[in-house]
């Protein structure tokens, strides 16, 4: 036998280091890791998060556009208030898409608002991007006037 090499599997032992590179970590003798002291996790407080946007005046014409589109990925309740502060009637959709260049599709059904009214609007399913949709009822006469206020929280 060589004075270097080990035969006996009982005699066989590794050592693990950690960050203190002086002293191994210890084991017992079934060889589990003896802990000390478990470090508690960290709470974590969460700051709410509380996001609002508007666009006035804009103009609604007879061909429909989305406006004031919207990442909601990291809010957990989110709404339109539309006000049609013009003298023609106006239909709003909301738009939802999985990436903010679409596919843009509906989600739910398209909301008439009357001169001088107001109504809020909420998404019926989850797709990250969000947006409304205006278009005026009648082609003729003048532009549809709306105002489009988003909120939402985390």
């Amino acid at each position: 036998m060589s004075k270097y090499a080990n035969y006996y599997p009982n005699e066989f032992r590794v050592q693990v280091y950690g960050t203190n590179t002086s002293q191994p970590l210890k084991t017992d003798n079934q060889g589990q890791l003896i802990i000390k002291k478990i470090i508690e996790p960290m709470n974590v407080i969460q700051v709410p998060v509380f996001v609002s946007q508007k666009l006035q005046g804009v103009q609604v014409t007879g061909i429909p556009q989305k406006w004031l589109q919207q990442d909601v990925a990291t809010l957990r309740e989110y709404s339109y208030l539309l006000h049609n502060v013009g003298s023609v009637t106006v239909v709003a959709t909301l738009l939802i898409a999985p990436e903010s260049t679409g596919p843009w599709v509906t989600d739910g059904l398209a909301q008439v608002l009357e001169p001088e009214k107001a109504k809020v609007m909420n998404p019926n399913f989850f797709l990250r991007y969000l947006a409304v949709e205006l278009v005026k009822i009648d082609n003729q006469g003048p532009d549809g006037i709306v105002d489009i206020y988003f909120q939402g929280h985390s």
